[in-house]
């Protein structure tokens, strides 16, 4: 029931993303009857972020971005409330507002608002043109900037997965490109050096070019509108185009204080549920309790979300309709991306900065593929895999397991022992 900026819903949804899309869905297809309104801060209907840098390259439209129209929506009966901004968050009333004057009351309420850029603090920043690649509207910003200039030169700050999704949307327009890391290699965060030289190598085998333990301390505006970055190192380094590619932080501010347990993310228990009994988190936001590793853990990719969103939103309409059973959500953390032609799965618990007791395992054949292995009690509970997309499934199976692998250590060592095969049984 609605009377125009008051509106009374069974099921709201915070966050018009994969997540927040893929729980509204489900809840439809195990609920023909509840009323269902997402309320999204972006002014868009749901869009594929993957496909941002194919959009970028120019190898897809800007409709052929988008996921959901207006129609699908309606054709579901989900109400979305594109471009409001969540101001108030009232679990004892049941209630939401927005800075744009409505009101929501709610039975079962989804959080499932993602994350914004990290803010890039460097001085002179705030006075230039700096790209972000998080969203769509950032994708046509920097669309716009590539159509104004002739052949433009590109620094790209950051060394995580942002920068590999820049670099797959600026590679192929084949621009001088440079990327500053604070890191001293790849990924040294949970890699090891075989692994960090072997992405490097299929990055500068692209033409970009790296420079490693470099930060940007200030940005100036130079002569002909080109930027100058200089760095820590005392190089200065001009460039048409900054792109910024740092990570992302979790929207967490607003839950505060209301009962809901937040550390990393907005905790959860395997079912998606929080604390506050009939609210629930989903994607980047939430740190869900994981059966599987006896921990809470954020997962942040595009897959991820939509499978949360999807357990988020079958266990709330079981929750309103008293119909079924709840379902834990147990699928392994996965999260893969192909960059520049190079196949990288990362799977199970790779990036916690828990390290007590872990024992790393890598191995690589001629530079075709690497892998690396993270053992604890002599359980496999996650690995990288480089071009060695095969053995994904094996690697999840013993990690949903729990099986002792110590027997089969020589395994994982041996380039030549092909693991599906060997570990099968």
């Amino acid at each position: 029931m609605s009377d125009g900026a008051r509106h009374n819903v069974d099921y709201l949804i915070i966050g018009g993303g994969i997540a927040g899309t893929a729980a509204a869905e489900v809840i439809r297809d195990n609920d023909e009857r509840g009323s269902i309104a997402i309320v999204s801060k972006e002014p868009h209907e749901l869009y594929s972020r993957v496909l941002l840098p194919k959009y970028v390259e120019g190898n897809v439209s800007r409709e052929q971005v988008f996921l959901r129209s207006a129609e699908n929506y309606n054709a579901r009966n989900i109400s979305l409330y594109a471009g409001q901004e969540v101001t108030i968050v009232d679990p004892a009333h049941q209630e939401i507002r927005t800075r744009e004057g409505k009101t929501f009351f709610y039975k079962q309420l989804l959080i499932a608002a993602g994350g914004r850029v990290k803010p890039w603090r460097v001085q002179g920043s705030n006075s230039v043109l700096v790209s972000r690649f998080q969203t769509i509207d950032d994708a046509d910003a920097l669309r716009e900037q590539l159509a104004s200039l002739p052949a433009p030169e590109v620094v790209i700050v950051g060394g995580g997965f942002i920068t590999l999704e820049l670099l797959n949307a600026l590679v192929p327009l084949r621009l001088p490109i440079r990327v500053l890391m604070s890191e001293k290699r790849y990924w040294d965060q949970f890699l090891d050096e075989t692994g960090s030289a072997f992405l490097e190598a299929r990055i500068e085998q692209s033409g970009v070019t790296i420079s490693h333990q470099e930060v940007v301390t200030h940005v100036t505006l130079g002569k002909e509108r080109r930027f100058a970055l200089s760095t820590n190192r005392r190089n200065t380094h001009t460039t048409d185009i900054i792109a910024v590619g740092i990570g992302l932080d979790r929207e967490i501010e607003l839950f505060s204080g209301i009962g809901i347990e937040i550390d990393t993310g907005i905790k959860t228990d395997e079912y998606m549920e929080t604390a506050v009994e009939g609210i629930w988190a989903a994607g980047d936001i939430a740190e869900v309790f994981h059966p599987v590793f006896g921990k809470h853990m954020c997962i942040s990719n595009w897959s991820n979300a939509f499978l949360q969103g999807r357990a988020a939103g079958y266990n709330m309409a079981v929750r309103l309709t008293q119909t079924g059973a709840s379902q834990p959500y147990v699928r392994i953390p996965l999260y893969a991306v192909d960059v520049l032609g190079l196949h990288i799965a990362c799977v199970g618990d790779v990036f916690s900065k828990e390290y007590d007791g872990r024992e790393f395992i890598a191995r690589s054949q001629n530079g075709q593929y690497y892998e690396q292995f993270i053992m604890q009690g002599g359980k496999l509970i996650g690995a990288v895999l480089m071009n060695k997309f095969e053995d994904q499934r094996i690697i999840e199976r013993l990690i949903s397991e729990k099986r002792d692998v110590t027997p089969y250590l020589s395994y994982f060592k041996d380039e030549k022992i092909n693991l599906s095969q060997a570990l099968q049984s």
